[in-house]
């Protein structure tokens, strides 16, 4: 995404206003205005890019993830306390 290098006044109003009800990043990502949000915007990339960049890691570490039987039987066993 390609966003301003400052943030409008407008902008911080919407980042304030969208970000409590989950909305900013839908309407930096989605507008097809003229002159969309993301466009006087900094905003937008510090917060949605941010958010995006996360995902890859959650998925990563579903993947990683592995249960006991997969494992095998030594990792069932309880560890040590």
């Amino acid at each position: 995404m390609t966003c301003a290098e400052t943030n409008s006044d407008d902008c911080v109003l919407e980042h304030k206003q969208m970000t409590a009800v989950g909305t900013f990043c839908v309407r930096c990502d989605d507008e097809q205005a003229a002159q969309p949000l993301r466009l006087r915007c900094k905003l937008c990339c510090e917060t949605c890019n941010a958010d995006a960049d996360d995902a890859p890691n959650d998925e990563l570490e579903d993947d990683n993830l592995l249960t006991n039987d997969e494992l095998g039987d030594d990792a069932s066993e309880e560890s040590p306390k």
